[in-house]
């Protein structure tokens, strides 16, 4: 399948006449990916994502163009974007504070763009529920998050909705060589309340502490409702927790994260 996919993307009207080299990325996501380069070049120029949604996505791109990458060409099989040259923001040489600060910035852009017809709502409480039916954890686990998610009172609904990319991770983020943060992987961009893609962002970067919290506010720099987000955090690190779990079954990669994510939801529930 890899080799009938590469033969196609090699043979896109926006490669014509160039000799390419290309590679498959392995990620977390539903889509098969890869970097294309330059004959002549060291990095990547492009990344070409091939799927079904490959429309959508490219609206999104074009929705969120201030801060990812370029479209370069798309069908409605594949998307091209060009290579952002820089740095992981989790591999870049800046506390844990800092990054938060960024990311907040970030996420601050993203959310003031106009809403997108491409997006879907999502409830966070729904989500979790769903992977928890499942993924059917051990019994002591699948008591403790029924009992979190049963507890909730966050109706989605009655909130703001805002474009969200839905996995702020600090491998989502490039810093540019600019030194801008851009966002990468919208695989799961979605509609939701601001508060929701802060705590995603906390708690999937493991970072729940109130020093974490205000220095993603201070990025932010906008009204947040510090309360609804504090009661988002478990019912993400519970999704988070689910989340990698089910890829385990198919990729062992995921022990830390499990054990991380789990550590968050006890500390979260004292």
């Amino acid at each position: 399948m890899t080799d009938m996919l590469a033969h196609s993307l090699i043979r896109l009207p926006c490669f014509a006449g160039q000799q390419v080299c290309i590679a498959k990325i392995n990620q977390e996501s539903n889509n098969t990916c890869f970097t294309v380069t330059l004959q002549g070049h060291k990095q990547p120029s492009y990344i070409a994502k091939f799927g079904s949604e490959s429309i959508a996505f490219k609206a999104i791109y074009r929705l969120f163009e201030n801060v990812t990458s370029s479209v370069v060409y798309h069908d409605s099989h594949w998307l091209v974007v060009e290579f952002i040259e820089g740095v992981q923001l989790a591999t870049a040489h800046l506390s844990i504070q800092e990054k938060l600060t960024l990311v907040g910035q970030l996420a601050s852009t993203i959310h003031r763009s106009k809403i997108s017809e491409h997006l879907m709502p999502v409830s966070a409480v729904d989500i979790a529920n769903s992977l928890l039916i499942a993924v059917n954890p051990i019994e002591r686990e699948y008591k403790l998050i029924k009992h979190i998610l049963d507890a909730q009172r966050i109706s989605d609904s009655d909130q703001g909705l805002a474009n969200c990319h839905g996995d702020l991770n600090f491998n989502n983020v490039i810093l540019d060589k600019f030194g801008q943060a851009k966002a990468i992987d919208f695989e799961f961009a979605c509609l939701a309340p601001i508060e929701y893609e802060l705590a995603m962002c906390l708690t999937v970067n493991g970072c729940i502490s109130r020093n974490a919290i205000e220095s993603i506010l201070k990025g932010y720099a906008a009204p947040i409702d510090t309360d609804l987000l504090e009661a988002y955090l478990p019912i993400c690190a519970v999704i988070n927790y689910l989340w990698y779990l089910q890829f385990q079954k198919s990729d062992k990669n995921y022990k830390q994260q499990i054990k991380s994510q789990w550590h968050l939801i006890e500390r979260l529930i004292v």
